[in-house]
């Protein structure tokens, strides 16, 4: 009897975990690095061919942006970007990167949990958050980002990425920019 409650238990708990492993991994393998002169920050891959979106304040006045994936570095250009948005889009060269597919945040709800990707210390980071709450202007999780989780990606458990992270608010809540493809 007790090898099958633990055997129940076991199996139950394994349950709770492996929603977090399938985007998990495509965090980790899309997830990079941005180096300035001034600042590091995290972004992500949009596309197979080198695209990445990030925060844009922190880039907007910098030429030398440098894109860490995987222990490679690649010179990257700022395509565009706006202070209304605050997201950048960069490109790097190269055709075979893998990539974050964009979902709509619009179907997010209070209490779903969800992924935050980045670099709060020297190393790639997926930690899991739950959405607390909703406004025009941002998702808020139960946790404060780390500046190196900033411009990186926040993942639904499909995978699919629901918002850039961009700070913290006075209430230490984590803030993420929402997306929609």
């Amino acid at each position: 009897m007790k090898t099958q409650i633990l055997t129940f238990l076991l199996f139950n708990l394994s349950l709770f975990s492996s929603p977090f492993i399938l985007p998990a991994k495509k965090a980790f393998a899309a997830t990079v690095r941005i180096h300035t002169d001034e600042k590091k920050q995290a972004g992500f891959f949009i596309s197979s061919d080198g695209e990445i979106l990030t925060l844009y304040h922190p880039l907007k006045d910098l030429e030398n942006i440098i894109v860490e994936h995987h222990n490679h570095y690649y010179p990257a250009t700022l395509l565009s970007g706006t202070p209304e948005t605050d997201i950048a889009l960069l490109q790097i060269p190269g055709d075979h990167f893998p990539y974050l597919e964009i979902a709509s945040s619009r179907d997010i709800f209070p209490g779903e949990w969800a992924l935050i990707a980045g670099f709060p210390m020297r190393w790639l980071s997926v930690r899991r958050t739950m959405i607390s709450s909703l406004n025009k202007e941002f998702l808020i999780i139960d946790c404060p980002l780390n500046p190196g989780e900033f411009g990186g990606p926040l993942l639904n458990l499909d995978g699919g990425v629901i918002g850039v992270n961009c700070g913290n608010s006075k209430d230490d809540l984590g803030l993420s920019i929402p997306l929609e493809p």
